[in-house]
């Protein structure tokens, strides 16, 4: 019941503040379980870097999706390093909870997840 209500406070913080995403797949998956705004995959041909830069010239939040493998750690550390050099609000509360609570390696797991909840 506590992830269905973080959900819901998330799919509303979507309508304003964008979502940080490895990839396409990740996605689909958050479209799927009814995240209505923006979101945003970092696999788009440019270095973190350049990917921070163009989200610090474009939004001031952001949430900060990526997996919860060794990769997306990674991933999440320097882009959160970046944009908050950059002085971008980075929210991480979705990701922590998610890393912490619910047993999965990526994003692409989440509506399975959701399964047996209704959203």
């Amino acid at each position: 019941m506590e992830l269905q209500k973080i959900i819901i406070k998330y799919q509303n913080k979507n309508l304003n503040i964008p979502i940080i995403v490895e990839g396409i797949n990740d996605i689909k998956s958050l479209k799927k379980i009814h995240f209505p705004g923006k979101i945003i995959n970092i696999n788009r041909g440019k270095s973190l870097y350049n990917f921070s830069e163009y989200i610090s010239n474009n939004y001031n939040n952001v949430i900060l999706l990526t997996d919860f493998d060794k990769k997306g750690i990674f991933l999440k550390n320097k882009i959160k390093v970046y944009l908050n050099s950059m002085d971008i609000n980075v929210d991480l509360k979705l990701w922590d909870y998610i890393k912490n609570n619910c047993h999965i390696n990526d994003v692409e797991s989440m509506p399975a997840l959701l399964d047996n909840n209704t959203i």
